[in-house]
C-alpha cells in the first residue's frame, strides 16, 4: 500500500520523472485496484465518491499510456536516426558472417593489436550473440555462480531448485540469519506476453499467500530474543511562546528613574492652568490664575535577579552528553517562563497600574471579550487624548484564545480551527489592539473552563522591560564538587519592568462562557409611508 501511494503521489507531482518500470508498476497497481472497485461496487454506499475515484484512476491510466506511447515514439525516432547515421559506414561482411555463428578467418599478425579504452567500452556494449537453444530431450542443468551458501559451480537439476535456492538466499537477513520456513501455495495461473497483466497476476498470488489460512502450515512467532536497544537522544519539547513581548531597555546600574509624565486630561482639570472666562474690558477686575509646575522626583524601577543552577555527574558529561544538553536547554526555557510570570505579577502589583472591574455578562466568549476590549480601549484613548489611531497592547491568558475558537465554532458550526484563530486575531487587530496570548499567568488547571479571567491593557511603548544583563558562570568545579565527582552549571539574569507612560490597566472579571451566543436582534419596524 505504501508503494502504491508513493507511485500515485509521484504521478500527480511529475509523471515525467518516473521510469518506464515505475510507470508499468503504477499502471498494474491502478488496474488491479480498479478491478477490486468494480467487484465491490454494489456494496459501496457513497456511489458519488466511488465514481470520482474510478474516474481519477481511469484518468491516471490514460496519462500513463500517453506517457509510455510518447516515450516509445521518441525511442523509435532516436533508433531510426541512429540507423540512418550508421548507414553511412556501409555493411560489414565479416560482422554478418559472425552473426550466423561461423568461425572467422584468423589473420596472422606479428604483434597483437590492443584496442583503445574507448573502443573497448564500445565493444562491451555490443549485443551478444544469443546462445543456441537447448535440445528438448536434454536434461536441464543450471550451474550457479554463487547462491547463498552454495559455492560457485553448484549444479541444479531444474529451474525450480534454483529459484528455491535464490529465495532462501534472499530471505536471509543482513546479519546472516537463516530462513525459518518456506510455504508452498498451489495457484493455477499462467503468465502471458503482457507485462502489466503478469504483474497483476503475481500481485494476486502474493495477496493470496498473505490472506490464505492454510491448515497445517501456520507459523508461530517466537518473539524478540535480542535485548532492547537504548535511545540516547531526547525528544525536545517546550518553547518560549506565550512570554510577554516588551521593548527592552538596558539598565546598566540595575535601576532607572523615569520622570512623571503630565497627561493632557490631568492638565485640563488642574486648578490654575486654564484662563477664567471674562467679558469685561477692564482686565484689572479679573485675576488671571497661573499654575506652578513643580519639580518631581520621578519614579524609580529596579531589576531583580533570577538564577538557575544545575548539578550533573561527570559521568553524564563524559558518557551521556545528550542528557546534559537536553536538561540545560529545557531548564533555560523554564527559566524564561519563570521570569515571565514574575514580570507579569510585578506589573499587576505596580502602583501605577489601574484596576477596572469588568461587568460584561451577556453573550458568549467573543461577545464578552470584544465588548470589554472596545470599552477599555476607548476609555484609554479618551482618558489621555491619544491619537485615534494609537495601537494598544493587550496581554490575555493563552487559554482565552482556545475559548474564543470554541465559541466561534459553536456559533458557526465550523471545523476550520486554524481559520477561526486567524479571523479572531484579525478582528482584534482591526480594533487597534495588538493581542499577546500569555502563558504562566492564570494557569488553566482543570478540565473545565474557568468562570472568568483577567487581562492587561496599555498604550504601546509605555511598558518596557529592563535588562541588566546576565551572569553566566558556565561549568563550575570546586573541591566539594570534585569529591562527589560532580560539576555545576549556573546562570542568573537581571530583569525588571518600567511603566514610562500613563499606566497599565488591569481588567478583571471578564466572563468566560464559550456558548456561541450573541446579543439579541431587534426587529426593525418601519414607519408608515417610509
Amino acid at each position: 500500500m505504501e508503494r502504491f501511494l508513493e507511485l500515485l503521489a509521484r504521478l500527480d507531482e511529475d509523471i515525467a520523472a518516473l521510469t518506464v518500470d515505475e510507470l508499468t508498476e503504477a499502471r498494474s497497481e491502478i488496474a488491479a485496484y480498479g478491478r477490486e472497485l468494480r467487484e465491490s461496487a454494489a456494496d459501496v454506499e457513497d456511489q458519488d465518491a466511488l465514481l470520482a475515484d474510478v474516474t481519477a484512476l481511469a484518468g491516471a491510466l490514460t496519462a500513463i499510456d500517453a506517457e509510455l506511447e510518447t516515450r516509445a515514439t521518441a525511442a523509435a525516432e532516436a533508433e531510426a536516426a541512429r540507423a540512418d547515421a550508421f548507414s553511412a559506414f556501409g555493411e560489414d561482411e565479416a560482422t554478418e558472417e559472425l552473426a550466423v555463428d561461423e568461425e572467422p578467418v584468423e589473420e596472422a599478425a606479428d604483434e597483437p593489436v590492443v584496442a583503445s579504452p574507448a573502443l573497448q567500452d564500445i565493444a562491451r556494449r555490443r549485443p551478444r550473440v544469443p546462445a543456441p537453444e537447448a535440445v528438448d530431450d536434454a536434461p536441464e542443468v543450471v550451474v550457479a555462480a554463487a547462491v547463498g551458501d552454495d559455492r560457485m559451480g553448484t549444479r541444479f537439476e531444474n529451474s525450480d531448485d534454483l529459484a528455491r535456492a535464490m529465495f532462501d538466499a534472499n530471505r536471509r537477513g543482513p546479519d546472516g540469519s537463516r530462513t525459518v520456513a518456506r510455504m508452498a501455495l498451489e495457484h493455477p495461473f499462467e503468465l502471458g506476453a503482457i507485462p502489466e497483466d503478469n504483474w497483476s497476476v503475481l500481485q494476486e498470488v502474493q495477496r493470496g499467500v498473505q490472506q490464505a489460512r492454510l491448515a497445517g502450515q501456520s507459523l508461530t512467532a517466537a518473539g524478540f530474543c535480542a535485548p532492547a536497544e537504548p535511545v540516547y537522544e531526547y525528544f525536545q519539547q517546550g518553547s518560549r511562546d506565550g512570554i510577554i513581548d516588551l521593548p527592552t531597555v538596558t539598565a546598566r546600574r540595575g535601576r532607572l528613574t523615569y520622570p512623571e509624565i503630565f497627561n493632557i486630561r490631568d492638565l485640563q482639570v488642574e486648578n490654575g492652568v486654564g484662563w477664567e472666562t471674562t467679558s469685561t474690558m477692564d482686565a484689572d477686575e479679573v485675576e488671571k490664575p497661573c499654575y506652578t509646575v513643580a519639580c518631581g522626583d520621578g519614579v524609580t524601577f529596579d531589576v531583580n535577579g533570577y538564577s538557575t543552577c544545575l548539578k550533573f555527574s561527570n559521568f553524564d558529561s563524559q558518557f551521556w552528553p545528550e542528557r546534559v544538553t537536553h536538561v540545560n536547554g529545557q531548564a533555560m526555557i523554564a527559566h524564561d517562563h519563570e521570569v515571565n510570570l514574575a514580570l507579569i505579577a510585578a506589573i499587576v502589583a505596580d502602583g501605577r497600574t489601574t484596576t477596572i472591574i469588568d461587568g460584561h455578562t451577556n453573550g458568549g466568549t467573543w461577545v464578552q471579550l470584544s465588548q470589554s476590549l472596545a470599552l477599555h480601549a476607548g476609555f484609554i484613548r479618551s482618558r489621555f487624548r491619544l491619537p485615534l489611531s494609537t495601537v494598544l497592547e493587550a496581554g490575555i491568558p493563552s487559554f482565552v484564545r482556545d475559548a474564543l475558537v470554541a465559541d466561534h465554532m459553536a456559533r458557526d458550526a465550523t471545523v476550520q480551527y486554524g481559520m477561526a484563530v486567524a479571523e479572531i486575531e484579525a478582528a482584534i487587530l482591526r480594533m487597534g489592539i495588538n493581542v499577546q496570548w500569555l502563558y504562566d499567568w492564570q494557569e488553566l488547571g482543570h478540565a473545565n473552563w474557568p468562570a472568568d479571567y483577567d487581562y492587561l491593557m496599555w498604550p504601546a511603548g509605555t511598558l518596557v522591560q529592563l535588562s541588566g544583563g546576565s551572569l553566566d558562570l558556565g561549568v563550575t568545579r570546586d573541591s566539594t564538587l570534585n569529591v562527589a565527582n560532580d560539576f555545576q552549571v549556573f546562570t542568573e539574569t537581571f530583569d525588571g519592568h518600567a511603566i514610562v507612560g500613563s499606566g497599565v490597566y488591569y481588567v478583571t472579571g471578564v466572563n468566560l462562557c464559550p456558548t456561541g451566543a450573541t446579543g439579541a436582534r431587534e426587529t426593525i419596524a418601519c414607519a408608515a409611508g417610509s
